[in-house]
């Protein structure tokens, strides 16, 4: 499902390139396409993209609203998500988690790594 989204969203923006920069911009249209504000941001840092959100996000509205485990719906929906998508840019990425909210920290932070 990710990797058909990001295949969408790379041809209604004519999106070109495979770099970070560009997983950057096709992150910031599949927030903006879904209203879904990054509060945090979406930025480039060096060879990786870093994904960060502060507050109440769809995901966490759809536990609660679904009685499902916030984590189990990170890690079995969102996660691999986001991962299809920017691998419809680069399939040669790698999607790691930083911080994240159902454990407390104040944030979600995830970053896609250009290998």
């Amino acid at each position: 499902m990710g990797q058909a989204t990001g295949r969408g969203i790379v041809q209604r923006i004519g999106l070109e390139g495979n770099d970070a920069e560009a997983i950057a911009k096709l992150f910031n249209a599949f927030f903006k396409e879904a209203n879904w504000e990054s509060e945090g941001g979406v930025t480039v840092e060096d060879s990786k993209v870093a994904l960060r959100a502060g507050y109440v996000c769809p995901i966490m509205v759809s536990a609660m609203s679904l009685k499902l485990p916030w984590d189990w719906l990170d890690q079995n929906f969102a996660w691999p998500m986001m991962k299809g998508v920017a691998s419809a840019v680069n399939p040669s990425i790698e999607f790691k988690v930083g911080k994240t909210r159902y454990k407390g920290d104040p944030i979600c932070e995830h970053f896609v790594v250009m290998k």
